[in-house]
């Protein structure tokens, strides 16, 4: 079967939602299906390349950073796709589409059913999906409401990748049924007890409890939380350290709280991490820490999982269907930094519990493998 993956996101550009596609892509190439992904120009990055058995096509667009798109950069990315989409097309010559993102990638999978009737997919990321970050993209949700209704509707079917964004989404759009296909994760990358040649960190004390954060640093992801929790560890004179692993718009603007608060010992930023290399901070790491407002199924806690680490994260859609409360983690409330310092405290002092949650976590990560995930979209695309 052909394929044709759009996405305005593709590694090393994005988050979860373009390495999910690398993988279903690489993974779908491996079964024998010819896949082909058109995704964002950026700077010095071929506009063709072979990976891993599937070809990518990158197209002009105005991207500027790595880590964050803004509105404008999606809506270049979309008119240059609608032209950019029709030409492959009519090369490629596609049995199906898949769509990430509902908004900005949707159309473009819209037209090519409509000029050359290849049905298409929509996979649902978060952002797509109005009710996601309401108090951030109410308005543009609002806005765009009778277009992603629209797509939903003649898409041959529209996936969601947790239960969460599965419901959330059912009530934006009734009339259309929503499949639930979860996010997978790389468990011969992210892996217990690598061996000391396969880590290169200097971030990390052994004579500390290192704890671990890796997102996207934008007010979705509640990383000023974490540090308000820190601040309350460090007056409890705890011999503890977070690594911060990410960038993005809120970057300095947490940089200016750890010096604020008076972290500079406590916290270190990473900076943007390739994901071959995170796996050296899963590895070093005691535990792993998210305390985002809103996610549709994390990558990085399946990451953290593959990695054996335990799993502090807000109760919220997506995480709620990872991390079990007391088996490989804790939830706790969005927001709630006294109450993230004090599992954090808890976990700290308990060295038998931490390794069985870590154990857990490893056992619950093999069930979320990207081959299954594949192949739950390619028996939707018939």
């Amino acid at each position: 079967m052909k394929l044709l993956f759009i996405n305005y996101e593709f590694p090393p550009l994005g988050g979860g939602g373009g390495r999910a596609n690398a993988q279903m892509a690489k993974e779908m190439a491996a079964l024998g299906h010819d896949v082909l992904v058109l995704t964002s120009k950026f700077k010095d990055l071929p506009s063709q390349e072979e990976k891993e058995g599937y070809r990518i096509v990158r197209i002009p667009t105005l991207r500027k950073h790595k880590e964050k798109c803004r509105i404008y950069e999606m809506a270049a990315f979309m008119v240059s796709s609608f032209f950019h989409t029709l030409k492959w097309v009519r090369s490629f010559r596609p049995d199906r589409t898949i769509a990430f993102f509902t908004i900005p990638c949707g159309p473009s999978a819209y037209l090519a059913k409509l000029v050359y009737k290849v049905p298409y997919i929509i996979s649902l990321r978060g952002g797509d999906v109005p009710g996601f970050m309401k108090e951030q993209l109410a308005l543009y949700h609002t806005l765009l409401l009778p277009v992603i209704r629209f797509l939903w509707r003649k898409a041959l079917y529209v996936v969601a990748n947790s239960e969460g964004l599965k419901e959330m989404a059912s009530k934006a759009e009734r009339k259309v049924p929503i499949e639930m296909i979860p996010n997978g994760v790389d468990t011969s990358l992210f892996r217990l007890n690598l061996s000391e040649d396969e880590i290169s960190l200097q971030n990390f004390n052994p004579e500390k409890f290192n704890i671990l954060s890796v997102g996207r640093m934008t007010p979705q992801k509640g990383f000023d939380v974490l540090l308000e929790a820190m601040l309350q560890l460090k007056d409890k004179g705890l011999p503890i350290h977070l690594t911060l692993v990410g960038d993005g718009p809120e970057r300095k603007d947490l940089e200016t709280m750890v010096r604020t608060f008076g972290l500079k010992h406590f916290v270190s930023f990473a900076g943007w991490i390739e994901q071959e290399g995170l796996k050296n901070f899963y590895a070093k790491a005691d535990l792993f820490v998210l305390p985002s407002l809103y996610e549709g199924m994390p990558n990085v806690v399946l990451e953290a999982m593959a990695a054996g680490l335990p799993v502090i994260a807000t109760d919220i859609a997506g995480s709620r269907e990872i991390v079990l409360e007391g088996e490989n983690g804790y939830l706790v409330s969005p927001g709630d930094a006294q109450k993230l310092a004090e599992k954090i405290i808890h976990l700290a002092h308990k060295n038998d519990l931490l390794d069985t949650m870590a154990k857990a976590s490893q056992r619950m990560a093999l069930d979320f493998n990207w081959q299954t995930v594949a192949k739950g979209y390619l028996e939707l695309c018939g």
